[in-house]
C-alpha cells in the first residue's frame, strides 16, 4: 500500500512540475547540490536502453 502512495505522489508530481525561471543571487548550500545530484543518477539515460 506505501508503493500505491508513493506512486500516486509521483504521478502527481509530474502533472504539475513548473519550469522556474526567476533565480536569485542567494548560495546554495552543499547538502542541496549533493542531493540533486544523487537523484539525477536516476534518471533516464541513452545508456539505460
Amino acid at each position: 500500500m506505501e508503493t500505491q502512495k508513493h506512486m500516486e505522489l509521483y504521478i502527481e508530481f509530474l502533472r504539475t512540475r513548473r519550469s522556474i525561471r526567476k533565480y536569485t543571487d542567494g548560495p546554495v548550500s552543499m547538502d542541496l547540490i549533493l542531493k540533486i545530484l544523487d537523484v539525477a543518477r536516476y534518471a533516464p539515460s541513452v545508456g539505460n536502453i
